[in-house]
């Protein structure tokens, strides 16, 4: 039965993002790095939510002083996502900008 449901949560989660960019271009491509993963260890339950981050876009096209400004519900999908946003780099070769997302984890089943 475990393995089931832990079939169906891998299946039915999906995520989706939205950026708040200032002082940097309005489109930033992502290069490198994979998208969170939903904590499946965490709950036996499905459970939508979201994080909203900010943190500083260095002129290497990496992410930076990372924080996390909400998380819905408190804590839940904190460190599948820091873990997925530290890969992240950006084609970006410009000076130092602060970058701002709303991560969302949705089930559609």
């Amino acid at each position: 039965m475990r393995i089931a449901t832990l079939f169906i949560l891998l299946f039915f989660a999906t995520f989706s993002y939205s950026e708040e960019i200032t002082n940097c271009p309005p489109q930033l491509q992502r290069i490198e790095g994979y998208d969170p993963s939903y904590p499946i260890r965490e709950s036996r339950q499905p459970v939508d939510g979201w994080v909203v981050l900010t943190a500083r876009l260095n002129p290497d096209g990496g992410l930076e002083e990372i924080d996390i400004v909400e998380s819905v519900p408190d804590n839940f999908f904190d460190r599948s996502v820091l873990k997925a946003v530290r890969s992240w780099k950006f084609d970006w070769s410009g000076s130092w900008c602060k970058y701002k997302t709303k991560i969302s984890f949705v089930f559609s089943g």
